[in-house]
């Protein structure tokens, strides 16, 4: 699924090398992160936890991490991240992503700070990707 402000979706656990007999796809969430500060700059913070097919018997908190996540700071200084999704029927870029099928394109847009742009702002070029599925899905 995908928000203007954050991506999330199952992955093989070969990717980020976590693969072992018990945990062979990952839960991956990426996103801004601020601190105390939620005006300051923040981070763009990649997530990832083992995917479990049932839920857990004593559901977590709200808010609290999944157990055996771990998180990757992909980029410090961020100060605006922005996904967007390009839907492969209507050639459209969409803010938001809910749909069975996958997008057909997936663009991020991060703005740091500290540039020499509008409110000390430096666009960076967009980042664009094709989502792929693994065979025999």
């Amino acid at each position: 699924t995908g928000e203007a402000g954050r991506l999330a979706f199952i992955a093989p656990a070969a990717l980020l090398g976590r693969q072992t007999e018990v945990i062979d796809r990952l839960d991956i969430a990426i996103g801004l992160e601020r601190g105390q500060d939620r005006h300051g700059p923040g981070r763009l913070v990649l997530r990832s936890a083992p995917h479990f097919h049932a839920r857990p018997l004593h559901p977590l908190p709200p808010g609290a991490p999944a157990p055996g996540t771990q998180s990757t700071v992909l980029l410090d200084g961020v100060r605006s991240i922005t996904f967007s999704y390009l839907d492969r029927n209507d050639h459209r870029w969409h803010d938001e992503w809910t749909a069975n099928m996958l997008p057909a394109l997936i663009r991020l847009h991060v703005i740091r700070a500290g540039g020499s742009g509008e409110n000390g702002s430096m666009d960076w070029p967009d980042m664009v990707w094709a989502p792929m599925r693994e065979r025999g899905e």
